[in-house]
Parts: C-alpha cells; structure tokens; sequence
C-alpha cells in the first residue's frame, strides 16, 4: 500500500478549500448585486445564458451617449467600487488566512488519512 505525502493532502485540501471559497463568494457577489438591483442602484442582473445578447444590447446603448461626460461618470463611479471590492478582499483573505492556519484546521488535517 502506497502513502500519500502530506504536501499531496496539504495541495487537495488548500484546492478544496478555494473552491469552497470561491463558490461563496460568487453566490454572495450574485445575491449582491439582485440585492442592488431591486433598489434601483443596477439595471439588470444577467442569467448566463443571456449574458452577451445584453451586454451587446447595453454596448449599443452607451456607444450613442456623449463620450466626455459617459467617461466622467464612469471615473466618478469606478473609484468607489474600486475601494469597496480592495477592502472585502482584504477582509475575506485575512479571514480565510486565519481559518486555515488555526489549530483546529491543523488539527483535522493531522487526522485524515487517505487511502489509495
């Protein structure tokens, strides 16, 4: 019976967890922005399978609006996005740093055994 190395269990179980945490934050990012557009802050939140009919769809619309004042609004809108994406970020890697490095992780790492 071959062993399987800890750096093997360390790598699949890192995976597992990244895409644990990925498929949360997609679906908090999704419950989000429905969130956003039911108040009136977004247009429309896309289905996958509509997703380029209505970004061509929105692509048209903004290309017949003044270029100066669409790209003054669109500067005046990126900045605070930009800082409220760089903070959760911040808070969401700090927050999975101290999930995996805490004893109780390790604790269950030390404890799997994988058979093969």
């Amino acid at each position: 019976m071959r062993r399987t190395s800890l750096a093997t269990i360390l790598v699949f179980v890192a995976g597992l967890g990244v895409g644990y945490f990925a498929r949360g934050a997609v679906g908090t990012l999704q419950q989000r922005y429905t969130q956003r557009a039911d108040l009136g802050m977004i247009d429309k939140v896309s289905s996958t399978e509509s997703l380029m009919k209505d970004a061509r769809e929105l692509s048209l619309r903004l290309a017949g609006k003044d270029a100066a004042a669409f790209r003054s609004i669109k500067n005046l809108l990126r900045v605070p996005v930009a800082e409220d994406m760089a903070r959760n970020e911040e808070r969401s890697v700090q927050e999975f740093v101290s999930i995996w490095y805490s004893e109780s992780t390790w604790q269950n790492l030390r404890g799997i055994t994988i058979h093969s």
